[in-house]
């Protein structure tokens, strides 16, 4: 903190640290139990001699860091508060999580003895995220035969002939996604006469995103490769004008309040895809 002639400022620094894992599995077979439930009801068993808790070996404990600086301070006739902000954050299912940029503005300003008061904000994102096919995953790790092995001796994702390995399919298909976003709004007040006040409110809001939903080529398993990209535009505009008139009259107070607000909404989308890698 520090204090002069022109006002106080203040700079903080925040610095979090966060773990995150599945809070209750979901109760399923064992391999033993697979194996007699299995036979007692009749089914087919395909065993392949191995002891895997899929919910294990798909989720993880994920870490969080969250990193933030803040900036205020102001005089009498300006105030403000600025920041920026970091998270890097883990998805407990595996080859899941998302980065985040952030940063804001706001400033208040008083002018002409306090009848004009201009209210400003600027606040931006940037948020990129990389995923495996979450629906998928999850069902996998409460469906997928538990005898199955998951890894050989080497650590490596085991093939099989006739299913593909669920820690496969986490490397093969992924979504690959990036969302920018720019909030602007102004709202400047002026006091023409003592309790008649004009307002205006002019905010817009611009967002755009790209996403890749991509399937590696592979030969084992068989893939031929697929990628589609899906781009959005969109705006969102909003002004308003308001006159307010506050009086009192004996021991009643009174407000009347006119005014007019349009908003617009655009957004568009565009897509394609194409199939069969080498």
């Amino acid at each position: 903190t520090k204090k002069g002639k022109s006002g106080v400022s203040n700079v903080s620094v925040s610095s979090n640290f966060g773990v995150s894992k599945l809070a209750r599995e979901i109760d399923v077979f064992s391999a033993d139990d697979f194996r007699k439930n299995v036979v007692a009801i009749g089914g087919k068993l395909e065993d392949r001699g191995g002891d895997t808790y899929w919910q294990d070996e798909l989720t993880r404990t994920a870490i969080t860091y969250d990193q933030n600086l803040i900036m205020s301070g102001g005089t009498d006739k300006l105030t403000y508060r600025a920041s920026l902000g970091y998270l890097d954050q883990e998805g407990i299912v595996i080859n899941t999580g998302i980065k985040r940029y952030s940063g804001r503005v706001n400033a208040t300003q008083k002018l002409m003895d306090g009848r004009l008061n201009i209210d400003f904000t600027l606040n931006s994102t940037v948020e990129k995220s990389e995923n495996a096919i979450m629906s998928t995953l999850v069902s996998e790790m409460l469906d997928f035969n538990p005898t199955y092995p998951a890894r050989d001796e080497n650590g490596n994702p085991v093939k099989y002939p006739d299913l593909v390995n669920p820690l496969i399919h986490s490397e093969l298909y992924k979504d690959f996604g990036e969302t920018r976003r720019i909030i602007f709004n102004i709202a400047p007040s002026f006091e023409i006469i003592d309790g008649l006040v004009y307002k205006l409110n002019f905010g817009y809001e611009n967002t755009s995103s790209e996403s890749d939903n991509q399937s590696m080529p592979n030969t084992d398993p068989f893939e031929e490769g697929r990628l589609q990209q899906n781009y959005l535009n969109g705006e969102n505009m909003l002004i308003e004008n308001y006159l307010t008139y506050t009086f009192e009259k004996d021991d009643h107070n009174f407000t009347v309040l006119g005014g007019y607000s349009y908003q617009r909404n655009y957004e568009r989308w565009r897509t394609w895809s194409i199939r069969k890698f080498a």
